[in-house]
């Protein structure tokens, strides 16, 4: 080679050009889509909530129904099966059964998995919606298709409670003040502000059931690996 003469670079041939890949731009295309299916699935929770939410709701409101036409049904037998104790222990049994399905239809609007917290909340609504239109229905029927019930209801109770406490051997002179407290807290029971302030009461025994059925309602994720 001359002294000056310039050097020959042989052209790149494409077969040399494809030798090296792209990961560069392969790594770069990944990277723009990933913040974007996260963004849709973001969106995707509030719907997923709002699904689970009437599904409780629907669960709660069944709930009540069936509680009022219980009432209902007595009622038109023989209205003092009202005052007996296992009336109360039955509705608090249906809205039990009806937290359980309620939750598990939840759960599977969820694709079939819930958290604890998931199925407590979700528990929790089924309670909250009972409890609610269950009052006010209660209320439709004391004030409304039966204003005669609740004075009937105070009557029997008072005699039942009387009897108990005589049973246990309480003296006259701790009975009557006792009783008094009773007659006057039951004239309360039956208005609306009485019924309003057993509503948020019972929702602390409520929030204790929702935690048995949490526990056994919730299901983990299964692992894609198992």
């Amino acid at each position: 080679m001359k002294k000056g003469q310039a050097i020959l670079v042989a052209p790149l041939q494409p077969h040399t050009l494809a030798a090296f890949r792209p990961w560069g731009i392969l790594r770069e295309l990944v990277a723009r889509d990933l913040p974007r299916r996260k963004d849709k699935h973001v969106e995707s929770l509030p719907c997923r909530s709002m699904q689970h939410l009437n599904v409780t709701a629907t669960q709660g409101l069944i709930a009540a129904v069936v509680n009022f036409a219980l009432l209902m049904v007595l009622y038109l037998l023989n209205m003092n099966l009202l005052a007996e104790w296992w009336v109360g222990i039955l509705a608090l049994l249906i809205i039990v059964v009806f937290m359980f399905t309620g939750t598990s239809a939840a759960r599977s609007a969820n694709g079939g998995s819930f958290s604890f917290g998931q199925a407590w909340f979700a528990s929790m609504s089924v309670a909250f919606v009972a409890q609610v239109v269950s009052a006010a229905l209660t209320m439709l029927l004391y004030q409304v298709i039966a204003p005669e019930l609740p004075a009937v209801l105070e009557e029997l109770t008072l005699e039942k409670t009387r009897a108990m406490m005589e049973g246990f051997g309480m003296s006259a002179d701790l009975l009557e003040p006792q009783m008094a407290e009773i007659k006057t807290q039951m004239k309360e029971a039956y208005t609306w502000k009485g019924m309003a302030k057993n509503t948020a009461g019972g929702m602390v025994m409520w929030a204790v059931i929702s935690l048995i059925v949490a526990a056994i309602s919730k299901r983990t994720p299964k692992s894609e690996f198992a």
